[in-house]
């Protein structure tokens, strides 16, 4: 575990200026995005004097109400702004860097997101020109496209000869599997405390800035291969560009799936009007609502772990529709009460989170759908349409929502609108994205495939137990060739085996095809196959054999480190 880290360490030294400078922007922005629609109340301004110990939001705004009303058009209007920059951001930076380099795409994304935060620290003291300030920041916010530019780079710095790959890999993913619960954390407390004054919040974010533009101007190298020249880049002309894409998007499984994503993101952008909700009509504070949801987060995460148990209990397609509807039918009902009483809005939110196992079924079937070479094309096209879908979404939403809404229909009419977006995606994933080309793609057609591999494997496994026996399991898979056969998933040099049954063998298997794509499905049930076939032509052991197999089986399950010790 030592050598691990010290692997990591070192990769991330070798980077270390374009590593830290994207920590820290990147930080700021994420921070940004969960802080400010609390930031945004505090920036309005009303007749109605504040008064001690009534926290509203605002220092400046003593109407409860009219601060949500102000702080969410606020809120919205940034972040319309924000993903319209992103969206144009990705169009020229995905071309740019090709042409002219990394680097000069960071600088520029670095040096957008420091000026925002002046423009932040700025608008909590110019109070007349507060929302204009926010706006103007959340739209330079737009301009780094930090998760892009991140992707990009570490593919580039991951096909470098100097580089350890699987040790970039892993840095890559680590850095955000620490930071984002250190960030949530960060928010939390933010919000727990109840800020009106963000001054101090700022200019800690400006120093830190301050800082990544520093290491990023003087010490960050250009990571784009040497071997693509300037002229070869720029010979990429945008028209040639935008050719590639209209073939990507002219494949049936590519524009099915890039609408059901943009109704995804739409219906996705309505969470913000839950806190609103709870707050504006039941009287909560900001603080009670973010730890009612802790439960929720901790049920979710826990189902989105339970998917393979699921798979292997009742199948892909069978699972997957059936957490999909009850997701569907639980979030209608959550959608229609937590106007009415939010302790029961809390009880059915605890039993939809349970639900939300299908999101990684989406994952895993959406990535089967298109050719691998058009991976970074839809993964940029998917960015661009959930980009424009919140753009739409935000102030869509905030157009519907009033505050100081008094009757049933006007206090839920929002959620009406999020009822009938999950009600097109619904019909959209069952509909269109289902089954088409006369049935042979689709998420039905893929799940369906992954389900009879899945069968034609456990039915394999049983063959494999009835040539077995109960006789050594361990030893004898081994003198079947086990190892040899599934070399390409155990590694080099992994000969310990370490089974009484095949209850464990199939344990041992599971991993090798469950959550996988279909090819890679495909080539574990032809090497069990081969096991099989192995297995089958093993000799039927007489009990004195079987006695001096079990005496050898302590030899052949050794590893080859134990093997060298002895």
């Amino acid at each position: 575990m030592a050598s691990d880290n010290g692997g990591l360490l070192h990769e991330y030294m070798k980077w270390w200026a374009f590593h830290t400078a994207m920590i820290i922007a990147g930080c700021t922005k994420l921070l940004v995005n969960q802080i400010e629609p609390f930031f945004a109340r505090s920036l309005v301004v009303c007749e109605q004097a504040a008064v001690a110990g009534n926290y509203t939001g605002s220092a400046f705004c003593g109407d409860r109400a009219v601060v949500l009303n102000g702080g969410m058009h606020i809120s919205t209007r940034g972040q319309a702004q924000e993903n319209l920059a992103m969206m144009v951001s990705l169009c020229i930076v995905g071309l740019l860097s090709d042409m002219y380099g990394r680097r000069p795409a960071i600088l520029v994304g670095v040096s957008a997101t420091m000026i925002s935060v002046v423009l932040f620290l700025v608008s909590t003291r110019a109070r007349a020109w507060g929302p204009v300030l926010f706006t103007l920041g959340q739209g330079l916010q737009g301009f780094f496209p930090n998760e892009f530019l991140s992707n990009v780079c570490v593919a580039d710095i991951a096909q470098m000869p100097s580089t350890d790959a699987v040790k970039a890999g892993q840095l890559q993913a680590m850095i955000p599997a620490v930071l984002g619960p250190l960030l949530f954390i960060a928010s939390g407390v933010i919000q727990v405390i109840e800020l009106t004054d963000y001054t101090a919040v700022w200019c800690l974010m400006l120093v830190l800035n301050l800082s990544a533009s520093f290491v990023a101007f003087a010490y960050l190298s250009e990571t784009r291969p040497v071997a693509e020249s300037d002229e070869d880049a720029k010979k990429k002309t945008i028209k040639g560009s935008l050719c590639d894409y209209r073939c990507v998007l002219t494949k049936p499984a590519v524009w099915r799936m890039l609408l059901g994503h943009f109704l995804t993101a739409f219906e996705a952008v309505s969470v913000f009007l839950i806190s609103l909700q709870v707050m504006a009509f039941h009287g909560w504070s900001q603080k009670s609502f973010l730890l009612s949801i802790i439960g929720v987060l901790v049920i979710s995460i826990t189902s989105q772990a339970k998917a393979g148990d699921m798979i292997d209990k009742w199948g892909l397609i069978r699972s997957y529709q059936g957490l999909y509807i009850a997701n569907f039918a639980v979030g209608v009902v959550e959608r229609l009460v937590i106007v009415v009483d939010p302790w029961l809005w809390i009880l059915v939110a605890y039993l939809r989170a349970t639900f939300n196992a299908k999101d990684a079924f989406t994952v895993l079937t959406e990535v089967q759908l298109y050719h691998p070479d058009d991976n970074a094309k839809i993964i940029h096209l998917k960015w661009l349409v959930g980009y424009l879908a919140n753009a739409l979404a935000f102030p869509f939403y905030a157009s519907l929502f009033d505050a100081q809404a008094v009757t049933y229909y006007d206090q839920v009419f929002p959620n009406l609108a999020v009822i009938a977006v999950d009600t097109l995606k619904v019909c959209m994933l069952f509909g269109m994205l289902w089954s088409f080309s006369n049935g042979t793609e689709g998420f039905g057609p893929v799940m369906a495939r992954l389900d009879e591999l899945s069968t034609e494997i456990a039915d394999l496994l049983q063959e494999i137990s009835c040539s077995l026996g109960n006789q050594e399991v361990a030893a004898r898979i081994k003198e079947a060739g086990f190892p040899e056969i599934f070399k390409e998933w155990l590694g080099e040099g992994d000969t310990k085996l370490e089974m009484s049954s095949v209850d464990h063998l199939i344990g041992l298997l599971r991993p090798m095809y469950r959550g996988k794509h279909v090819r890679e499905v495909v080539k574990v049930r032809d090497a069990t196959i081969r096991l099989r076939d192995a297995a089958a032509a093993l000799p039927v052991l007489s009990a004195s054999a079987a006695e001096q197999l079990g005496n050898n089986a302590t030899v052949l399950n050794k590893s080859d480190a134990e093997k060298k010790a002895d």
